[in-house]
């Protein structure tokens, strides 16, 4: 079963876009996508987990939370609960 994936913002350069990574904590190759500014900060990491999960040929349900730098994409079969109650995520994105 596929491991987290974890997304990160990468700002402009001279001679690139702003792009998000998706990687795993493996030594899993990185995929790049340009960073699309019509979505939510959130929501503009999706197409490189889409893109990374294509890639590796993983398929399932995601759950999305933020860290220091970033994002991190874990699979979930079902909702979670946290002392006998439902856990609540914002979305589930399906791959």
């Amino acid at each position: 079963m596929p491991v987290a994936i974890i997304t990160k913002y990468h700002g402009p350069t001279d001679t690139r876009g702003s792009r998000i990574s998706a990687r795993t904590t493996s030594d899993r190759p990185k995929v790049f996508v340009p960073y699309q500014y019509e979505y939510s900060h959130e929501r503009a990491h999706l197409p490189a987990v889409l893109a990374y999960c294509k890639k590796m040929d993983w398929h399932g349900t995601l759950a999305c939370g933020g860290v220091d730098d970033g994002y991190v994409w874990v699979f979930t079969e079902s909702k979670s609960s946290i002392d006998g109650k439902p856990y609540k995520s914002t979305e589930y994105y399906e791959v």
